[in-house]
């Protein structure tokens, strides 16, 4: 998920990542969605996460990261 995430922000202006069937996101999905979220924002780039089930949604604001995504 990292490599596809990193090729995708870097190759596209936007790119959607469609969380509704990811039931929890631990600590190192998280890393990733971070990860890809400073590669998009470094090359002018955006990155909405859609569908953001309560699990990761609490796991966001939990360790206040929400605010650094675009959440639809």
């Amino acid at each position: 998920m990292r490599h596809a995430l990193q090729q995708a922000v870097t190759t596209y202006p936007r790119t959607v990542v469609d969380l509704a069937g990811v039931p929890f996101c631990d600590c190192t999905g998280l890393s990733v969605l971070i990860a890809a979220n400073r590669r998009a924002k470094e090359r002018g780039a955006v990155l909405h996460l859609r569908s953001v089930p309560c699990a990761v949604a609490w796991l966001l604001r939990l360790t206040h990261s929400h605010h650094a995504f675009i959440i639809e």
